[in-house]
């Protein structure tokens, strides 16, 4: 046990630097260590009681990250040890400056909160929904499937869509796995999660990857081996207007909702099933499917739909049948058909769909990535 220790006023400096981001306020405290023998061994941090990680005793906001101890001038029973203080970046915002908790450094690695990095980006997706200008700064209160006024679907629109990377990158114990992460990359979240002020809503953030570099870190009197890891996601809202399902099974509202990593995708086909045209519903085309014609012993002229509207002969109702659209026919204004060139829209039961200015087709979003539980599975340090 050494003889005596004291703080030199001395040492003890203060300093700040705007040339760094990750260090902004730097501080030193020295001690004058008084020795029994020069090969005494002794604990510098236990003798001074300064700990790596510790707050500094004026600004709460510097932590210790490091120290040295030398001897003074040609003594050698007399030692001089330098605590260093630094503060250190913290996203998480109870962890900034004047935060409840102070510095990150004052809590151990192992279970320290992750800190995150964002950049933004737009890249170009197909576009999916739209809202009419209908004045010189006047629009529409709704958003739409973009449709043309015939009420057939647009093909080839790109919209520029927002999205962020976030990585989130947080220290792992030695005895913990990190490889782990690599069975969750291409999966998106399955539970909302916080970052900041931002919440994330289930499949709006996918898992791209990770970077795992073996690390050490002092903590107190303690050499913790681990790794730093970065995980890196894609976060994506997407907000497009979809058909909800309501109580009982039916796709009647009509919603601009946040998708995320699922995919909208109008009911649409170039086959449809066949149903019984004189039981049309108010929804249902029946010039969507193949009709009867007329023949040339028919009263009918040849090539024209026949009245009332019947399938075709070997055509039952429930049967897969190209999709037609209705065009003039050959006798004057008389009503003919032809197979349809692009896809058609489709009820929910496979029929055609007639759609009309009040009746848009049906657009159904799809999950095509797993999702999971990303914080639990990667262990997420977010708050």
């Amino acid at each position: 046990m050494p003889k005596g220790v004291s703080e030199i006023p001395d040492g003890n400096g203060f300093g700040r630097s705007s040339s760094r981001g990750d260090i902004a306020d730097t501080a030193t405290r020295s001690f004058r260590i008084i020795l029994e023998s020069p090969s005494e061994v002794y604990d510098i941090q236990q003798t001074c009681g300064v700990f790596i990680g510790d707050v500094h005793p004026v600004n709460e906001n510097l932590a210790c990250v490091k120290f040295e101890a030398k001897y003074e001038g040609d003594s050698r029973t007399v030692k001089v040890a330098t605590f260093t203080y630094e503060s250190s970046p913290a996203s998480p915002p109870q962890f900034a400056a004047g935060g409840s908790l102070g510095g990150v450094k004052l809590i151990p690695p192992e279970v320290r909160p992750a800190n995150w990095e964002i950049e933004t980006e737009l890249v170009e997706s197909p576009l999916r929904s739209w809202r009419w200008r209908s004045g010189e700064f006047e629009w529409a209160q709704n958003w739409q499937t973009p449709l043309n006024t015939a009420h057939d679907l647009y093909e080839d629109l790109t919209t520029l869509q927002p999205m962020a990377r976030i990585n989130v990158t947080q220290f792992v114990i030695g005895t913990a796995d990190p490889t782990i992460s690599c069975r969750w990359v291409g999966k998106i979240n399955s539970e909302e999660i916080a970052l900041g002020s931002l919440r994330i809503e289930p499949h709006q953030l996918m898992f791209r990857g990770a970077s795992i570099k073996p690390t050490v870190e002092s903590y107190r009197n303690l050499v913790i081996r681990g790794w730093n890891v970065t995980y890196s996601f894609w976060f994506k809202e997407n907000k497009v207007p979809i058909n909800i399902q309501e109580e009982g099974g039916e796709w009647k509202t009509f919603k601009r909702v946040p998708i995320g990593w699922d995919i909208a995708v109008p009911n649409a086909g170039r086959y449809v099933k066949a149903f019984d045209p004189d039981t049309a519903d108010a929804w249902q085309d029946p010039f969507g499917q193949p009709l009867k014609f007329g023949t040339p012993d028919h009263p009918t002229h040849p090539g024209v739909v026949i009245s009332p509207l019947e399938l075709p002969d070997g055509v039952s109702a429930g049967d897969k049948v190209a999709a037609c659209v209705r065009v003039q026919g050959f006798a004057g204004n008389a009503t003919s058909q032809a197979v349809a060139s692009q896809p058609i829209a489709l009820n929910e039961d496979g029929t055609p769909r007639k759609v009309s200015s009040s009746r848009y087709p049906i657009v159904w979003a799809w999950q095509v990535y797993e999702d999971v539980n990303l914080t639990e599975e990667l262990a997420l340090r977010l708050e």
